[in-house]
């Protein structure tokens, strides 16, 4: 297990495998972890997961996944810098309500 805040525990689930859900909690491989809350994560990209899927390329060749590898940086969450004519209407950063 690892702290995430005081008020809370990350459980890592490649430390241990999960068994089942129980009435308290989770059963491991490793016991028995009470909880009040389970949160299910499946890595699922909302933002940028499509996006990064296309091999978009920019001036130069440079890959647009690359150049968001430390996350999305666009102009008016619209276009990004060094694809020029490559607009994206409800893309990361554009202010769109979800």
């Amino acid at each position: 297990m690892k702290n995430n805040q005081a008020s809370g525990t990350l459980v890592d689930a490649s430390d241990s495998s999960v068994e089942r859900i129980t009435e308290k909690g989770v059963k491991t491989s490793a016991g028995e972890i009470e909880l009040d809350m389970i949160v299910y994560s499946t890595g699922f990209d909302p933002v940028t997961g499509a996006l990064n899927r296309i091999d978009i390329r920019g001036e130069g060749g440079q890959r647009r996944k690359a150049k968001w590898e430390d996350g999305p940086h666009t102009y008016l969450g619209m276009q990004t810098v060094g694809c020029p004519n490559r607009l994206t209407i409800v893309g990361p950063c554009n202010g769109t309500p979800a």
